[in-house]
């Protein structure tokens, strides 16, 4: 179990450094990297989230995803993950004047 937690995670950064999502102004890319066929989750986020929250925050959501997963809801867990965890995220990094959206909102599927 310990070994196919350690594959996803690095399978995860892997991903969240080939898509360049640390390449933001202000340090706040998040991935919610999902690995069906060993049913793990893994969520993370740049250096500008993590001096807001902690991957403890990050890891709730993570394991209720991973239940959606087990139970054959995966879709429906993982929306809810992101509007909560968006949600949150909104209220400690505002929207701005001038900001703009530096990343895609969308599911990529390798």
């Amino acid at each position: 179990a310990r070994r196919k937690e350690d594959a996803v995670r690095q399978r995860a950064l892997r991903a969240f450094y080939e898509r360049g999502l640390y390449r933001t102004k202000n340090n706040t890319g998040v991935l919610f990297f999902l690995s069906v066929l060993e049913r793990k989750v893994w969520i993370l986020a740049d250096k500008g989230i993590y001096e807001r929250i902690g991957q403890e925050r990050l890891d709730k959501f993570a394991m209720a995803v991973s239940q959606g997963i087990r139970d054959g809801c995966a879709c429906d867990a993982l929306c809810d993950a992101i509007r909560e965890a968006g949600g949150q995220l909104a209220s400690l990094f505002p929207i701005t004047k001038g900001d703009i959206d530096e990343l895609p909102n969308n599911v990529m599927i390798e």
